[in-house]
């Protein structure tokens, strides 16, 4: 109906013929609709369904009898609480408006959609502000992200440097104490080295007091896995001693089967085999060895370690030595002489005494390995 139709809530004074025609046209394009007056006399819009069938006013009251039916356009007047037909509208060729053609005509912004281009400008407008604002809070929020990891970046870089600073600075100071320790390492293996020069000058100042007693031979006899240090042969006795010195002052720590250990100067022991002891032992054999070929009777080895007054041996284990073998300071020496030359009570004639002096002669070291390899073969 058209109150229901189209928004006459006011007098339809107050639009004009050309409005009333566009309503309709644009609303009920597909069937016949005409506007009259209230008294159905007066043509006030029509639509082109209804022009082309010839509907004019002059033949209007004839062809009022066309129409399949009219509905009425009640006007309320609330002040004087009375109403009135304000218009009728009348159908053609048995066709009504659907729901949807007054949803239309009753929608508020009709005229914008079907006429005003400016309400497809709004709409884009707006969909183009809502796509500007999402992609500028995009944007704001990358850039947040970026600033965010840029300053952790920063933090990271600034921390790894000084991560850096702080390595190369240890590494200096490491270079130098590296430095400083090589120098002090430097420093006492020369004084290590010319105390043991001198330690081994003063065992030789010693033995020459026992020249009357012994053949002392001290000119670093040298055999292919050894030095010896000192090599006597006492007169009238048939007695060898092999002294093997150790500069090592302080407190000596080792057992009979393990390394020796100096713990003034925090080394260990420098010696042929596992310790002093084998390197001794090594040393009394090969002479034994020799000497047997010399001379008809087999002589006393004896072998000593020989360390300076000021080192400690109490805990240098020893108990399972043999007889034969010493471990002593430097004043204990002449004691151990006098007790094993008393112990053996057989003699070297001259004659042996010029074989063992003539024998051990520094030109002869090498000519004891061969006979020692021979022997062994």
């Amino acid at each position: 109906m058209l109150h229901k139709t189209f928004p006459f809530t006011v007098a339809h004074a107050m639009y004009s013929k050309n409005e009333l025609e566009n309503i309709v046209e644009v609303n009920n394009s597909l069937f016949g609709i005409l506007i009259t007056d209230g008294r159905g006399k007066t043509i006030l819009a029509q639509n082109k369904a209804t022009k082309k069938t010839g509907i004019s006013q002059e033949d209007w009251h004839i062809k009022r009898s066309d129409a399949d039916s009219y509905d009425d356009v009640i006007l309320y007047d609330e002040g004087n609480n009375s109403s009135r037909i304000a218009a009728k509208i009348y159908y053609f060729r048995s066709t009504k408006p659907e729901f949807w053609s007054r949803f239309k005509a009753w929608f508020p912004l009709r005229q914008m959609i079907y006429r005003d281009w400016n309400f497809c400008f709004i709409i884009l407008g707006l969909i183009f502000f809502l796509v500007w604002v999402s992609i500028e809070l995009f944007i704001s929020n990358k850039h947040k992200t970026e600033d965010l990891l840029n300053q952790k970046l920063a933090s990271y870089e600034k921390e790894y440097k000084l991560l850096i600073n702080s390595f190369e600075h240890l590494k200096r100071n490491y270079e130098k104490s590296s430095s400083k320790a090589e120098d002090i390492n430097r420093d006492i293996e020369r004084q290590f080295v010319a105390a043991s020069n001198s330690f081994e000058r003063l065992v030789s100042e010693n033995l020459k007091r026992f020249a009357k007693s012994f053949i002392v031979i001290r000119n670093r006899y040298t055999t292919k896995k050894g030095e010896i240090d000192h090599l006597l042969f006492a007169k009238n006795r048939s007695v060898v001693f092999i002294i093997e010195d150790k500069c090592y002052p302080g407190e000596i720590i080792g057992d009979i089967n393990s390394q020796w250990y100096a713990e003034k100067y925090n080394r260990i022991i420098k010696s042929i085999g596992s310790n002093p002891y084998y390197q001794v032992r090594e040393y009394v054999f090969w002479i034994k060895d020799y000497i047997e070929t010399k001379i008809k009777r087999r002589p006393l080895i004896v072998g000593i370690v020989l360390f300076p007054n000021e080192a400690n041996l109490d805990k240098l284990n020893i108990e399972n030595c043999p007889d034969w073998f010493y471990i002593i300071k430097l004043a204990e020496l002449t004691k151990i002489f006098q007790n094993e030359i008393r112990s053996q009570k057989y003699k070297l004639s001259a004659i042996e005494e010029s074989i063992v002096k003539r024998t051990f002669s520094p030109s002869i070291a090498e000519q004891i390995m061969q006979s020692k390899s021979k022997g062994a073969a």
